[in-house]
């Protein structure tokens, strides 16, 4: 594999959307009202951390938090997370230019939100 160039790497601070931020401020204070699914069960924080990861990855990641309706789920799914905001920025260019993207994530449900935000995009 001498052929292949080396690898690039880029680190990348995003901050947290306004949503992210809300939510994150409830797991923390464990505001258990305004993490309920409207009408359903309560959100279990056992292991605070673990919900502090997804949340920071998308919010839609936490239980009962992604929208009913269909119209207003693709029209959340990029505002509500600063990394696929910047995502979305970068996929203009890098399409562009004709790059290939490899994403990687250590959550499924991550990659199934990918997955809608790219079937959505097409």
């Amino acid at each position: 594999m001498k052929k292949l160039p080396p690898k690039k790497e880029l680190i990348l601070r995003v901050e947290l959307s306004s949503k992210q931020k809300e939510y994150y401020k409830a797991i923390l204070t464990r505001n258990y009202q305004l993490l309920t699914r409207r009408g359903g069960a309560q959100i279990s924080l056992i292991n605070v951390v673990m919900e502090l990861r997804k949340l920071c990855c998308h919010p839609f990641m936490l239980e009962g938090v992604e929208p009913e309706d269909n119209n207003e789920f693709y029209k959340q799914l990029c505002e509500s997370s600063g990394k696929l905001q910047l995502l979305d920025k970068m996929m203009v260019n890098l399409k562009e230019q004709g790059h290939r993207v490899l994403i990687y994530t250590q959550f499924q449900h991550m990659l199934d939100l990918l997955e809608d935000y790219f079937n959505n995009k097409v």
